[in-house]
């Protein structure tokens, strides 16, 4: 992907301040353009949880710095328990 340009996509109006995400713009932007060049505004564990679960884990996120550990623990099927314990998601299992 050298050389081609990633667009931010902002949050404000389509997943940030409003009662329901815009999903139908979210679709839309993911069959237009290629989805690995959308950097997405996630700001609120709702927007987040949306994007991971309609448009894939591996979809690009621009968050807080401070929810960087709940986005990757999302990414992967886990909960975060405590300060230290880990707990696999309901579709996970431990092995």
């Amino acid at each position: 992907m050298s050389g081609q340009v990633s667009r931010l996509v902002q949050g404000e109006g389509i997943v940030e301040d409003v009662p329901e995400i815009d999903e139908a713009v979210l679709l839309d932007l993911a069959a237009c353009l290629d989805p690995r060049l959308l950097v997405l505004q996630a700001k609120d564990e709702r927007s987040r949880r949306w994007f991971i679960e309609d448009l894939g884990p591996e979809t690009n996120l621009d968050v807080e710095a401070r929810d960087l550990i709940p986005l990757e623990l999302a990414r992967r099927g886990l909960a975060e328990r405590g300060l230290t314990g880990l707990v696999a998601g309901a579709a996970e299992a431990v092995e």
